[in-house]
């Protein structure tokens, strides 16, 4: 298996966690899972060209993996990059439905892309 392969197959892992973390309802999870299948998805596209980074920031490894995103698409990257950071850092902060919703959608559509 090649390194992008693992990297894809730890993503979609990652990406099945959120959506189960959805499905409870446990929502403050959701963006950090989603951040982390995002990290890998890139860091797989960047693994073809070079050893990835040992970062967690989504835009910037959107630049290193010389993917073209909209910039709705950067925007949503740098809020989910922030969200993990909060989630992972402040505990008593909270992620709605809807948002947690949002940034699952988000996630699922940028994998299909890729994976």
């Amino acid at each position: 298996m090649s390194k992008k392969e693992e990297w894809f197959k730890l993503a979609l892992y990652d990406l099945e966690t959120a959506r189960v973390m959805f499905e409870t309802g446990r929502y403050r999870y959701v963006p950090f899972m989603c951040q982390q299948a995002i990290e890998k998805v890139l860091k797989g596209m960047i693994s073809e060209k070079l050893s990835p980074p040992r970062i967690h920031d989504l835009v910037r490894l959107a630049e290193l993996a010389e993917i073209k995103f909209t910039s709705d698409d950067l925007l949503m990257l740098e809020r989910i990059s922030s969200l993990y950071v909060r989630m992972r850092y402040f505990p008593t902060e909270s992620i709605s439905h809807f948002s947690a919703e949002r940034y699952l959608k988000f996630t699922e559509e940028l994998c299909q892309k890729f994976l």
